[in-house]
């Protein structure tokens, strides 16, 4: 994880100036918040998918944002690496047939 947050770092600092001249148009965090759940409820089953859904949402962030940015290749480009992690995660949860 320190290697992804010191490129995501890099990458932030060397494409500011670019993407602060680029709004990014339709895209709302609010659409990536995840639903409160009851803490009370989690069994081994629901504490997997709850991960899965997290993952999920964070995948389909950074895919999101790579689109909405793609007019900055470098930084698209690295937010669809990160929104890839994110699908592999998914898979694990996944039980092989």
């Amino acid at each position: 994880h320190e290697k992804i947050l010191k490129r995501l770092k890099r990458v932030r600092h060397e494409n500011t100036t670019e993407m602060i001249l680029e709004p990014i148009k339709d895209f709302n965090s609010n659409d990536y918040l995840l639903e409160e759940r009851d803490q009370q409820v989690y069994s081994e089953e629901n504490i997997v998918q709850t991960m899965k859904d997290i993952e999920t949402v964070i995948r389909d962030f950074y895919f999101i944002a790579a689109e909405k940015v793609n007019f900055i290749t470098e930084v698209s480009s690295f937010l669809e690496k990160l929104a890839e992690k994110h699908q592999e995660n998914i898979e694990l949860f996944n039980p092989t047939l």
